[in-house]
């Protein structure tokens, strides 16, 4: 029986390059794990015939569709492993917030399984993380990365010890990824191209993060749902040094230098009946 934590992912900048002719965008991105995870239990044993079981009594889908459980199931075919294979998942990062939850669970799931047998390259589990989704190479990684492509070129950032206390808040408001995308092409005849090098001499450089966010899905996202352009504007009056959403949303964060302003900022928004963690850099 393996245990595991599947780390959330924030998006320190998020810039959308271009549409491929394939349909896939191109992104220039900079991700970090912060400490808010789920956790993962994975116990796998060579069967006669392959058979999976998921537990994860938060999430309210069909086994068949939950992320960990296609990446049980491609791991297995690809290495030609017949199997019993049994995940839980408790759930402590909301769905649909821009946080890579799922993908984050798929990637330690891919990751407990070659643990165990071993069986595929680096170069296979690769390709089958990008199959699973755009997130999913970079959970594998279980560093801070630059992401460009559709998310399969992965640069690893300078390992640090960042002091900054990371407020993640969500409210009701869920964001549909596609129309994101669909919203933020309408835009790309205007769009000024933003380059990631002054967030990343700042993360190596341990300087502050915060006047180098940078997410363009926020142009489009806060015309469709005012209430996360809220929560942004939020948490920035709430002693926030710089805020942003992560991924495409719905979930928004915020950099504190003063955790006890962090704190009082979660209650703040518990209060009100929102979603709020504070939690760190890895």
């Amino acid at each position: 029986m393996y245990s595991k934590n599947a780390y959330a992912k924030i998006n320190l900048f998020l810039e959308i390059v271009s549409k491929r002719p394939d349909g896939y965008h191109e992104l220039d991105s900079v991700m970090a794990f912060v400490s808010l995870h789920d956790e993962i239990t994975l116990d796998a044993s060579r069967a006669d015939e392959t058979r999976i079981e998921l537990t994860c009594p938060s999430l309210d889908i069909p086994e068949e569709k939950n992320l960990a459980y296609r990446a049980a199931s491609a791991y297995l075919e690809s290495a030609g492993i017949r199997a019993f294979v049994k995940i839980g998942i408790v759930k402590h990062i909301p769905s649909e917030a821009g946080l890579g939850g799922g993908s984050s669970d798929a990637a330690c799931v891919l990751n407990l399984l070659q643990q165990e047998f071993g069986a595929l390259s680096d170069s296979e589990l690769s390709r089958i993380a990008l199959s699973l989704g755009a997130d999913v190479p970079f959970c594998m990684q279980e560093r801070g990365c630059r992401a460009r492509g559709v998310g399969e070129i992965l640069t690893p950032l300078a390992e640090q010890k960042l002091s900054e206390t990371v407020l993640i808040v969500m409210g009701d408001d869920r964001v549909s990824t596609k129309e994101a995308y669909e919203r933020t092409d309408g835009n790309s005849r205007e769009r000024i191209l933003k380059d990631p090098e002054d967030m990343i001499r700042a993360w190596n450089g341990d300087r502050r993060l915060s006047p180098y966010l940078f997410n363009r899905f926020e142009e489009t996202v806060f015309e469709d749902h005012p209430g996360i352009e809220a929560v942004r504007d939020g948490l920035i009056s709430s002693g926030a040094d710089g805020a942003l959403m992560s991924g495409s949303g719905a979930a928004v964060f915020g950099l504190f230098e003063d955790p006890e302003k962090a704190k009082l900022a979660q209650k703040k928004f518990r209060d009100r009946g929102f979603f709020a963690e504070c939690c760190s850099i890895l």
